[in-house]
Order: C-alpha cells, then structure tokens, then sequence
C-alpha cells in the first residue's frame, strides 16, 4: 500500500534578515506556550521569533562561532534553556530572554559536535555533547552542573547525540562517532546498553534522531558522511530495511507523529526537503524547499514543523485534515492578492494559501503578482513559490515566456519545484506535490 503525504498548509513565514541558511528550532514551555528559535552563519547567530507577528524577540552571537548544533529543554517548572554547541564547549542561554547563563564547566571540556536535550523519568531535563575527545558529557539543564564523568567507549570524536524516550517512560542516549559506531546509554545511570551499532557504509555518523511507531516500539534514525539514512531499533539495535539514499549533501532528519501516522523530514543542500515513511523507507513527498528542517509534537496532539530557507526565512507549516480551498476561498484570497493596498502579510498569506488549488483564477493572480516588479518582495516570492508548486502537482509547467516575465526572486523559487519535477520523471510529477494539501 502507497504511503499518503502529511497534508499541510503553510501558516507563516519568519523573514530573519540574515543571507544565510536559516536552521531553525522548535520547543514548548511547560504552560504551553510555543518557542521559535533559528541559528544562522554556522551557528554564530541565533535569534528567537514570535511565530504569530514573525517580530524578533532577542538575538544573540556566539563570538566562539558556534556549528555544533542547538537544543532546548523545558522543564515542568517553567521557562526554557538553549545549549549551544561549538568549538569552545557548550553555552547556555535562558531562551526566553536570550540571557546567557553561566556555565563555566559546559564550557571547559573542549569542541563538542552536537547537542542533545533529554527528559529523564521523573521530569528531569539533562543536556548531552557529542565530545571531540571521544567522550559523551551529561550536564543538568538547570544548572550547567556535569552529571558524572563523560561516558567513554567510542575511543574516538563522538560527532552525534540524541536522546530517546520510550514510550514505557525510560530514556536512552544514543551517540554517534567517526568510524561509524553508534552507542547506546542508560540516559540516567550512564551505563551502557547493548552492543555498539554498526554503520553498513561505514560512514562518520553526522546525525542522529529517534521516532515513535504506531506499535509504540522506537526506531533510530542516522545520516552519515555518504548521505545515507539508516534506521535501527532503539532497543536491540537491530537494523531496519535497506540504507536510503537521500542523494544530497549535509542532510538533516526530523522526526514527528502526525495523526498516528509517523514520518521522516530529511533536509539538504539541494534545498528540498523530502517526506519518508520510516518503516518502509518509502519516499512519500517532496512538499517543501529548505535546506533544513525541524518538527515539534505539541502537548496538545497537534504538530508543528518548520523548514530554513537557503535566504533565511523560516517558514512554519502545520498538518491538516483538508488544506484545500473552495471556490469562494479562492475568490477571496485573489482579491486580497491582487490589492496593492491590502496588508503585506494578508497578500504573503493569499499568495501561499493558493498554491492548494487547481483553480485557474489562482494561477492567474500568482502568474499577475509574480510578474510584477512593484510588488511587495515577500508576495512575489511567494507566488513563484506556489507557482511552482501547482507546476508540480499538475505536470503543467510555465511557458517559457510566462518564466521569462518572472521578477528574479518569484523566478528562484518557482524554479526550485519546476527543475526537481523535470529531474523526477513519470509525467513531471513527484509524490505528494498535490494541490488537494
């Protein structure tokens, strides 16, 4: 049976300011309340966003670079905490203020690779590093204070960490290395479970995160150096299906249980981000560009994911049971589109909202607003985008002279869905590009 896309609808877009990639993240605070954070440069900057008015909250620079990648913890009693990862240990920040907290012993223990939050039984938050020098370091969220000695048994640079709580309440830790090794860890003792997992390619493990099935087992999900995405199971360590090619370089995986379906969101260079069935190893959608991406499962049941643009936008996406739109919608969303006096952010939102239709009114006004170099840059990048986008789910590409009339920025992003459909075969089509999400 073909795996169904996750319908989706795009609900905002976070324009940051920077020409970097945009590597976003995403957490909730024990009362509720959603945080967006993004780095950029490396991971020399990062900011905090509010999702609603896409308005900067703090920004703070990492004068170490940064490049280890970021995690946050909440725990039950309030607030958020940034690790920040780099060539000079790990930094803390209170991520709701962007205040930095002292953590002098995070600090001390040389580059660490990676990041990992992990949520202990009982409601404990721990921060985990990926250690240069071979070891897994544990330090309390709270207080920047380590937990124990670094675990040791790689015997070389550990490059990735995650954490992985079972649905029984227990968590692990699993950690990655250079010479493609993946060992696992009791998150609160420390000690070992099992034996080492073993890489089939060999590869340095370069990422490394964890999803929850439907039968409530876990499995853990790796990209290495080669750009390929295993999958094992978390308990045994036994490896699941055959090595998925991702055919992109630097790929990064989220994870998320949407409706009881789970899934896999891998990101890359070539600026897609791809949907994959974890258990089948199945591709399932090509629904957005990005070179990054992130997922977030809401205490409330519902799903949030985010994907980084290559400019540096963060857009935010969240499963549906129906994105389409009906006539009247369609009607509605032109009209707001088309008025150049109509708020910028009402005519961004019509522009993303009409690529969910196979209206011909709405290829119109995208084709109108994409084509005109008065209007607003967001809107017309948008539209191209969605132009794109009903390229791919109709197999019915722009003339050429329609691409030619494109302004610049409306032309780069319908070009991203109209070249991977020319490269996908089978009519111009790819898996779930349709206009019915």
């Amino acid at each position: 049976m073909t795996s169904q896309p996750i319908r989706t609808q795009r609900t905002h877009v976070i324009k940051t300011g920077t020409p970097y990639d945009a590597w976003p993240a995403l957490a909730e605070t024990a009362d509720g309340q959603l945080l967006v954070l993004s780095s950029s440069g490396g991971g020399a900057d990062c900011s905090r966003w509010d999702p609603e008015s896409g308005r900067r909250v703090w920004r703070f620079a990492f004068d170490d670079g940064g490049g280890g990648g970021q995690a946050v913890a909440c725990p039950p009693e309030g607030g958020a905490v940034l690790a920040s990862a780099g060539e000079d240990g790990v930094r803390r920040l209170n991520a709701l203020t962007g205040q930095e907290l002292p953590s002098p012993l995070m600090e001390d223990v040389g580059t660490v690779w990676g990041v990992a939050a992990c949520l202990l039984p009982g409601g404990h938050w721990v921060f985990v590093g990926a250690g240069h020098d071979g070891g897994v370091h544990r330090w309390d969220a709270l207080t920047g204070a380590p937990l124990g000695s670094p675990l040791k048994g790689h015997g070389c640079r550990v490059t990735a960490v995650t954490s992985v709580r079972d649905p029984d309440g227990t968590a692990l830790i699993a950690s990655g290395d250079e010479a493609g090794r993946i060992l696992r860890w009791d998150a609160a003792t420390g000690e070992p479970i099992g034996e080492p997992v073993a890489n089939p390619g060999g590869g340095v493990i370069r990422h490394l995160s964890s999803v929850v099935l439907p039968n409530r087992s876990v499995l853990l999900v790796g990209t290495d150096a080669d750009g390929a995405l295993q999958r094992w199971k978390a308990a045994t360590g036994e490896p699941v299906g055959e090595p998925i090619p991702l055919d992109t370089e630097h790929p990064w995986v989220a994870t998320a249980v949407v409706g009881g379906t789970a899934r896999l969101f891998a990101s890359g260079t070539d600026d897609l981000v791809r949907e994959w069935d974890p258990v089948t190893g199945e591709l399932v959608a090509v629904p957005w560009a990005g070179v990054s991406v992130a997922a977030l499962e809401c205490a409330d049941g519902s799903t949030v994911i985010a994907t980084g643009s290559r400019e540096g936008d963060v857009r935010l996406h969240r499963p549906v049971e129906n994105a389409g739109v009906n006539a009247e919608q369609v009607q509605h969303l032109v009209e707001v589109l088309l008025n150049p006096h109509a708020d910028i952010g009402a005519r961004d939102d019509a522009a993303m909202d009409l690529y969910a239709t196979d209206d011909p009114r709405a290829r119109a006004a995208l084709l109108q607003t994409a084509s005109d170099v008065r209007a607003p840059y967001v809107v017309k990048a948008s539209a191209g985008e969605s132009l794109g986008q009903i390229a791919v789910a109709s197999g019915r590409p722009l003339s050429e002279p329609e691409r030619s009339h494109l302004t610049p920025e409306a032309r780069y992003e319908y070009d991203v869905f109209h070249e991977v459909a020319a490269s996908a075969g089978a009519g111009g089509r790819l898996p779930g590009c349709d206009p019915s999400y």
